[in-house]
Parts: structure tokens; C-alpha cells; sequence
């Protein structure tokens, strides 16, 4: 694995962190989460084009490490967020 693709890889996972956490903080908020799985989906089109360009094995099939460590981190940001604690109801005292 070369120093180029291994930089490939760790960015679609971290791109994947941090828009899945944004998705699912959309999601919890009750809005449309598609402008951060958009966002998502274009840079790890990207990487796992650029990922089968820089791929030297006679396989050529490295590329797969890229789209895999895209939805694993899309999908760990995801788990990763937790929705805000509810807000306190009882009625504060007044001095």
C-alpha cells in the first residue's frame, strides 16, 4: 500500500466521521440529512476514483479498501453522535 492511497483511505474515513455525525445531528433535529450525505458521497466518489487510478496491484482491486472505509466512517459518525438530553420541565423558582 503506497503512502498516496493510504492517504485516500484516511481521508474518506475521516470525511466519513464527520458527515455521518452531521447527517445523524440533522436527523436528530427532524431535518433532511442530504446536503451532509451529498457532501459525503461526492468526496468519497473522488477518493475511490483517485484509490482505482493509484492502485498497483495486477488485481487492482485496493480501490475497495477506499469505498469500504468510506461507509465504515460514515456509518461510525453516525453512531457517533448523541441526540441533546431534553430539557428540564420543572418550573424554576422565582426570587
Amino acid at each position: 500500500m503506497t503512502v498516496p492511497f493510504l492517504l485516500c483511505v484516511l481521508m474518506v474515513a475521516a470525511s466519513g466521521l464527520h458527515f455521518g455525525a452531521r447527517g445523524a445531528a440533522l436527523h436528530h433535529a427532524r431535518r433532511l440529512p442530504l446536503t451532509p450525505v451529498l457532501a459525503h458521497a461526492a468526496v468519497s466518489l473522488g477518493a475511490v476514483w483517485l484509490g482505482a487510478l493509484l492502485d498497483p496491484t495486477p488485481a487492482r482491486l485496493l480501490w475497495l479498501f477506499v469505498a469500504l472505509a468510506s461507509v465504515a466512517g460514515f456509518f461510525s459518525g453516525v453512531l457517533r453522535v448523541r441526540p441533546a438530553p431534553a430539557p428540564d420541565r420543572a418550573p424554576h423558582p422565582t426570587t
